[in-house]
């Protein structure tokens, strides 16, 4: 199954359809770009989790670039991620910019200083 097929069509539909789309593929930078995409303009998703499905750093600056101008996700859960620099320094960014969410999971991804303070500075609940 292709996130390109799936995902935009289920979009408004609810997140746990979106979380199972997303359980059975891995998201590559093509895939990532059209989350983000989406993520700009979307009204109704409140949580994404998006896990281990990354690939690589561009997977995550694609993302990131869309939670910058999300104004519904309250939930995002980032726990397994394979992040290096240039993610870290995007999501470091969209953390700043975003205003709508209130709780970030990690689950045994050890988020630097910097991600933590933005986090606690803008209250936002850091869980695992």
């Amino acid at each position: 199954m292709c996130i390109r097929d799936s995902v935009c069509s289920i979009l408004n539909k609810g997140v746990e359809e979106i979380s199972e789309v997303l359980k059975i593929n891995r998201i590559d930078n093509e895939d990532a770009v059209i989350i983000g995409e989406l993520l700009k303009t979307n009204t109704s998703l409140t949580e994404l989790t998006l896990g281990s499905f990354f690939t690589t750093d561009r997977c995550v600056v694609s993302i990131c670039k869309g939670l910058k101008r999300n104004k519904t996700l309250k939930k995002l859960n980032i726990g397994y991620t394979r992040m290096k620099n240039e993610g870290m320094q995007a999501l470091r960014k969209a953390l700043s910019i975003n205003n709508s969410l209130m709780q970030f999971g990690t689950k045994n991804y050890d988020v630097k200083q910097g991600i933590r303070d933005i986090c606690i500075n803008k209250g936002i609940e850091i869980f695992e």
